[in-house]
């Protein structure tokens, strides 16, 4: 556990910060704050996995109502649903 503290010292590339998964939940945290968040654990969980989806398909550069439209395609004929896992 030491040695992940001060991996940046050792390993070109580290940010000695935590700047970038700030970032990162940024926007999530703006739309909580300007919502006033969810009234339920299901809404909770409902609105993480959304901005989750949102965030991996935009990281990957496609598009998200796409991806919604097959995802819900899928789930409404009992097939599986497209994945989020980028092709390498």
């Amino acid at each position: 556990m030491a040695e992940a503290l001060w991996r940046f010292v050792f390993e070109p590339g580290v940010d000695p910060t935590n700047n970038h998964a700030e970032r990162e939940l940024r926007g999530l945290v703006c739309w909580r704050r300007s919502t006033g968040g969810s009234r339920s654990d299901r809404g909770d969980l409902f609105a993480a996995n959304l901005k989750s989806v949102i965030h991996t398909c935009r990281k990957q550069r496609r598009h998200v109502l796409t991806y919604l439209n097959s995802a819900i395609h899928a789930a409404l004929h009992d097939r599986k649903t497209p994945s989020l896992i980028a092709a390498r």
